[in-house]
């Protein structure tokens, strides 16, 4: 089995980066399953993308983290400032708004579901929406 591949920009950080990178991707390695994870913010900037996706039918899963927030951006915020400054969302029904684009959707709020969920996905080879529901208030290691 070939070992897979990891596309990242330097900082792992830029909002907006990852659908349009799985996009050229799975342009570049249409022989490459192609998995990208992007947080509720960082979509919203590049979500007309899924009109690319389904147009031309790119087997792409889309591993989307919905906790209603920036949430680095609110962590870092709380550990700098003592509180949160603008960054709760008040986001669409993500799952209707991939169904709008023709696209398969499906909502997983149970960490034991995830793996399944995009295990089926794969099977489809046809891009699929997958939206994880975490804790708004859930925190990410952070370098010191």
């Amino acid at each position: 089995m070939e070992s897979p591949s990891l596309i990242f920009s330097g900082g792992l950080g830029p909002m907006g980066y990852g659908v349009p990178a799985s996009v050229g991707v799975s342009l570049a390695r249409p022989d490459k399953k192609v998995v990208v994870v992007v947080g509720d913010g960082g979509f919203q900037m590049t979500l007309q993308e899924l009109a690319t996706i389904t147009e031309l039918d790119l087997p792409i899963v889309i591993c989307l983290i919905n906790n209603r927030s920036l949430g680095i951006i609110r962590q870092w915020q709380e550990l700098y400032y003592g509180a949160p400054f603008q960054v709760e969302l008040d986001n669409p029904d993500f799952v209707k708004l991939a169904n709008a684009y023709h696209m398969q959707a499906k909502r997983v709020d149970s960490p034991d579901d995830i793996l399944s969920a995009v295990k089926d996905a794969l099977k489809l080879n046809k891009p699929v929406l997958i939206e994880v529901i975490v804790d708004e208030n859930e925190d990410i290691p952070l370098p010191e």
